[in-house]
């Protein structure tokens, strides 16, 4: 069946938690990703990485750049009753992350791949009596969260009314890259720099899930061939 072709719901019979970077992804997954899961018996889940922690009020913050230790901890202390893979931007990743350096002279899904197996290794070596690539299925965002918005960014302007033409520019940029995961990794060029100099009030947690919805499952996952690939990893699981 094709990824956008709907299955008779069935009851769950694996569980996958999905290791995500803040409240936009894990709402991503809720809202866009639960239900398709469930459909092929896989309960899914976000877990945000915890990123601070105020001690005093018992509570936790999430999202943004974080330490690579907190991310692996997360992971090695998951049991083997559980799959679980991990949904990162690769833009803005930090080089405490295994596989960074070699992942940085290459590009595109090149470089992408090349972290996520670094972080299936370094997981395994955690691990050594744990078939850690049966149960860990690792990937990275080419280049992060808003290339996925990139693939209809026109549906940005029911949000920000009058900014129709920075957004109808941002459109044709898009275009000449060739493909919204093309859409670089620079501090100038990255998904969400090119959205803020067209819209310099975008908010990321307030429109980025009802964005994607707008824009559709079925043409987000045609336009965007390593998400697209990692799906299809995912629900063969069930």
């Amino acid at each position: 069946r094709g990824l956008g072709e709907e299955f008779v719901r069935r009851e769950p019979v694996k569980r996958l938690i999905m290791i995500v970077e803040g409240p936009t992804e894990a709402e991503f997954v809720r809202e866009i990703l639960y239900e398709r899961f469930q459909a092929r018996g896989i309960d899914c889940s976000p877990r945000p990485v915890v990123t601070s922690m105020d001690e005093r009020h018992g509570r936790k913050y999430s999202g943004g750049v974080f330490n690579y230790a907190k991310v692996k901890a997360d992971i090695v202390e998951q049991g083997p009753a559980v799959f679980y893979t991990t949904m990162f931007d690769y833009y803005g990743r930090i080089k405490g992350f295994p596989g960074y350096d070699e992942a940085s002279r290459l590009s595109n899904y090149a470089a992408v791949q090349k972290l996520e197996q670094s972080l299936l290794d370094d997981i395994q070596k955690a691990l050594p009596n744990f078939d850690a690539s049966g149960h860990f299925i690792p990937n990275f965002l080419c280049h992060e969260f808003e290339a996925l918005l990139l693939t209809d960014i026109s549906k940005l302007a029911g949000f920000y009314i009058g900014k129709e033409k920075e957004i109808s520019r941002l459109a044709q940029e898009v275009e000449e890259c060739g493909n919204p995961e093309f859409v670089n990794t620079s501090e100038e060029t990255a998904p969400s720099k090119r959205i803020l100099k067209a819209v310099p009030n975008y908010d990321k947690v307030l429109c980025g899930t009802v964005v994607a919805d707008d824009i559709g499952f079925e043409k987000i996952v045609a336009s965007c061939r390593h998400f697209r690939e990692w799906l299809e990893r995912l629900y063969v699981l069930a």
